[in-house]
C-alpha cells in the first residue's frame, strides 16, 4: 500500500469516532476504489449479479409472402400484444430499401395485429428481395422473390 493510503487508514483508526460520517463516507468512498486499499482491510470486492434480459416482445408470424409478382400488392401479418409498434422495412431485389406507401410504422390493433400491405413497382429487378420485421427488441428478416 502506498504511504499516501497508510496515512489515510492511520487518520480514520486515530479519529474513529470523532470525524463526522460524511467525512467517513467520502474517505472510505475515496479509498474503496483501490484494490490495495481494500486488500488491506481483507475486504473482498463482490461481483455484481448477473443481469439476465427478459424479452418484453414478442411477434408471431400470421403470413408473409414467399414471392411476389412486379405490378402487385405484397401483405403482411404479424400478431404481438396490443398496442404495441412494429416495423417492417422492404429491401428490393437491387437493394434499395422501399419507401412504398404501406411499409414503415404501425401499431398493433386491439388483438395484437400488425398488417402492412404495399405495391411492388412495375420496374422493380427481379430476384430475391428482404422483408424485415422489428418488433421491440426482436427482429427476423424473410426473403420475398420477385417474378415477372
Amino acid at each position: 500500500m502506498s504511504n499516501s493510503w497508510g496515512k489515510i487508514v492511520g487518520f480514520i483508526k486515530q479519529h474513529k469516532g470523532k470525524i463526522g460520517l460524511g467525512t467517513l463516507a467520502l474517505l472510505l468512498t475515496i479509498l474503496s476504489s483501490t484494490t490495495d486499499v481494500l486488500d488491506y482491510f481483507g475486504v473482498t470486492p463482490k461481483r455484481a449479479p448477473e443481469v439476465i434480459a427478459i424479452p418484453t416482445a414478442f411477434f408471431e408470424m400470421i403470413s408473409v409472402p414467399t414471392q411476389v409478382k412486379c405490378g402487385e400488392d405484397a401483405e403482411v401479418s404479424i400478431r404481438t400484444k396490443p398496442s404495441t409498434m412494429c416495423y417492417l422495412v422492404y429491401t428490393t431485389p437491387s437493394g434499395n430499401v422501399s419507401e412504398a406507401e404501406g411499409v414503415g410504422v404501425t401499431t398493433a390493433n386491439v388483438e395484437g395485429q400488425c398488417s402492412w400491405k404495399w405495391r411492388i413497382s412495375s420496374k422493380t429487378k427481379l430476384g430475391v428481395g428482404e422483408i424485415s420485421i422489428k418488433v421491440g427488441d426482436i427482429e427476423r428478416t424473410y426473403q420475398i422473390e420477385i417474378t415477372e
